[in-house]
């Protein structure tokens, strides 16, 4: 019986670009990795994945990083 391998989901470009779109913002609004992670619930660790688009963002993080850095949903897909 041939094993099935379980779903990865992948990042992909969108991920990177908005990654990016993090960093940039974060640096704008004078944010450590430290203190964006710690008004959003999450480790500094884990924002550097996001913004190397090592990882995903949920929409709901997003937003909680969208309100942190002083900027709309819509500007992180630009």
């Amino acid at each position: 019986m041939e094993r099935k391998r379980p779903f990865i989901p992948r990042v992909g470009p969108v991920d990177r670009q908005i990654g990016a779109r993090i960093r940039e913002a974060r640096i704008a609004s004078g944010l450590t990795l430290d203190r964006l992670g710690r008004e959003c619930g999450v480790t500094w660790a884990q924002v550097r994945m996001y913004e190397r688009g090592r990882n995903r963002v949920s929409a709901s993080r997003l937003h909680a990083i969208a309100t942190a850095v002083g900027r709309p949903l819509d500007w992180f897909f630009a």
